[in-house]
């Protein structure tokens, strides 16, 4: 049984169609750098989806060029961590337009990879996706926090919350 679990398979014609319509028509943008300049290795065509920026425009480019000044050496760390094989790193994206979006990316290093696979220590595969929206609601729920401390704050009257069980959650002080 051992045996089985190590044997590696060939991909079928139906597996590379696959691969294909992951890499060409999902929003997730599949990458690979090298960890220790940043410069791609590969770039899925999905690039476009995300950035509209097409996988031969990113190629002799590093992976750090697009992203935010003030995120840079946030992400830099990360990838750069000898302790830190794998995980998810949320930052700004510059879109071919010059403008920048929010964007969460998942990455494992080749050395946590199989042994057996034909893969550099020195590299970083990395799926990427738009968290724009995510980023938008929380700053939204941050406005709206802010709004409604500031109204019971300065109300003249006194409000709390209380549960369904009479405790009482939140009680403002009058002045």
């Amino acid at each position: 049984m051992m045996e089985q679990e190590n044997q590696t398979y060939p991909f079928s014609d139906a597996d590379r169609n696959h691969f294909h319509i992951f890499t060409n028509y999902f929003a997730e943008m599949l990458s690979r750098h090298r960890l220790e300049d940043g410069l791609f290795t590969y770039v899925s065509p999905s690039a476009i989806n995300l950035i509209n920026v097409s996988p031969e425009e990113l190629y002799h480019h590093t992976f750090y060029d697009f992203i935010h000044p003030d995120d840079v050496q946030g992400v830099q760390m990360r990838f750069l961590n000898p302790y830190e094989h794998s995980g998810k790193v949320l930052y700004r994206l510059r879109r071919k337009e010059g403008d920048y979006i929010w964007v969460e990316t998942d990455f494992v290093k080749g050395d946590k990879l199989a042994s057996d696979m034909d893969f550099d220590e020195g590299e970083c595969f990395c799926v990427t996706r738009d968290v724009a929206h995510f980023k938008i609601a929380e700053e939204d729920v941050k406005i709206s926090e802010e709004k409604y401390r500031t109204l019971v704050e300065h109300f003249h009257d006194t409000i709390g919350i209380l549960t369904s069980s009479g405790n009482i959650v939140y009680l403002g002080s009058t002045e």
